[in-house]
């Protein structure tokens, strides 16, 4: 009877014991330590409170592959994660993340997450969020987190950015939103202020236009707005108003010329005191004029908001791809000038050393001087002396045509520059007019509705 016992003992001992290794099939490398390390992790559908192992003590969790739909506010409880404030979960396929109040860190890079998911109660501690390739588009789920310290969010689906989830987060250094397809900005009800944000990148998106009227970013030294459609940044007279402005990004937009010209005024004066950096993107042709090495266009606009906008078109494409081209003839003439020049007045000293080096030769041995070697020397040198004139002669013509060639080519520039101007005054002048006659028609129609 005792040996029964003593095996019933044994055999319940083992299912318990086999309960609690399946009630988890994930376990941490190492057994104790302040970092969990997971080689794999996979959802069980079968216990979905089961996902993690027990976390306590534990102040990082790393999973390095696997498979997980959600991390749920379940699972997280079930784990004992009090202490637990990194969590590195990137490329398993998350949807949805539970975001515990004492979590200071969640990099959650190269997942599918459309949600993050609170109590709504409590107050978070997160500094650091990585979201970057993932499915995200709603930005006001992050309103919660004000401590944020670094938010990246590149290569996800946001099209309209609201800013003033990200006008709490006051210790905000870095916010990245690259890649995405950010169309509209809307502008917080409120100074869009950021006292301690050094780097801000719209990169890689589809803004035409934003306006920064109400931006105070005091602190910036990065601002990114390359790849876009930017066309101009209205509220933007020169970027001065980032006055610790460091690295800007420009290049493969739709600038207008006259925009670009204005805005960087301050920054490419010689004698500017400002240390700004120009990223003026690939080294690429364009398809008419550049600004401090910044591809732009003559495009034309109406002035007037509530009228309706002209489409916006390049002008006098082929005259300035004209000009460019006689300006790069030009500067083949000028080059090809210069390798003559430089290849005649290598033959002249040629001769010339070898001349001396023949009188030299002669002289060392003693041999007598005829009246027929002067007389050729004489015409030798008289014959050099020629060349020389020929050459001062060319080159004199040569600067004079160049320097007409040049006078011609900025005529030119200020006339196709008067004619965008002039065009384009007149272009706002009836587009205009257009509105103001069509609101003639609609306020006499709604006179005439009403006497009927």
């Amino acid at each position: 009877m005792a040996m029964r016992l003593a095996i019933y003992i044994l055999l319940m001992c083992c299912c318990t014991l086999e309960a609690t290794v399946s009630s988890s099939t994930a376990i941490c490398v190492k057994p104790r330590g302040k970092i969990c390390s997971i080689n794999v992790l996979n959802e069980d559908t079968s216990r979905p409170t089961s996902l993690l192992p027990d976390l306590t003590d534990r102040v990082e969790l790393h999973v390095v592959s696997g498979q997980v739909k959600a991390l749920t506010e379940t699972n997280t409880r079930s784990s004992n994660m009090e202490k637990l404030r990194i969590l590195r979960l990137e490329g398993l396929g998350l949807e949805s993340v539970f975001v515990r109040g004492h979590f200071e860190e969640l990099h959650l890079r190269g997942n599918r997450i459309v949600n993050l998911t609170i109590t709504g109660s409590d107050t978070y501690s997160l500094k650091v969020l990585d979201l970057r390739k993932n499915q995200f588009a709603n930005v006001t789920q992050l309103q919660p987190f004000e401590r944020m310290v670094e938010l990246k969010l590149d290569d996800n689906q946001i099209t309209v950015l609201a800013l003033e989830p990200f006008s709490r987060m006051t210790q905000l250094r870095l916010l990245s939103l690259a890649g995405n397809r950010i169309n509209q900005i809307v502008p917080s009800m409120k100074p869009f202020e950021l006292g301690e944000l050094e780097y801000f990148s719209l990169a890689r998106n589809e803004l035409v236009s934003f306006g920064t009227a109400n931006w105070q970013l005091p602190s910036l030294k990065e601002l990114l707005l390359n790849n876009n459609r930017l066309v101009e940044l209205p509220d933007i007279i020169d970027f001065e108003q980032f006055f610790s402005l460091e690295q800007l990004a420009l290049g493969e937009n739709d600038w207008s010329c006259s925009w670009l010209d204005r805005a960087l005024g301050s920054v490419l004066k010689p004698d500017s005191e400002t240390s700004i950096k120009l990223d003026v993107g690939p080294n690429t042709e364009c398809a008419s004029e550049k600004v401090a090495g910044i591809c732009c266009k003559f495009t034309i606009s109406s002035s007037n908001v509530d009228a309706p906008t002209t489409a916006s078109g390049e002008l006098f494409v082929q005259e300035i791809r004209q000009a460019r081209q006689q300006s790069e003839k030009l500067t083949a003439v000028h080059d090809e000038f210069v390798r003559s020049w430089n290849e005649r007045l290598k033959v002249l000293h040629t001769k010339l050393q070898n001349m001396l080096v023949g009188l030299m030769a002669e002289l060392q041995v003693n041999k007598p001087v005829t009246v027929l070697q002067v007389k050729q020397l004489s015409e030798d040198l008289e014959d050099l002396k020629k060349q020389l004139i020929s050459l001062e002669k060319d080159k004199h013509m040569r600067d004079q045509m160049e320097k007409r060639l040049r006078h011609f080519m900025i005529e030119m520039k200020n006339k196709l520059l008067n004619q965008t101007i002039e065009t384009d005054k007149l272009l706002s002048q009836v587009s205009e007019l257009r509105y103001s006659f069509d609101k003639q028609i609609m306020e006499r129609t709604k006179e005439n509705i009403t006497h009927v």
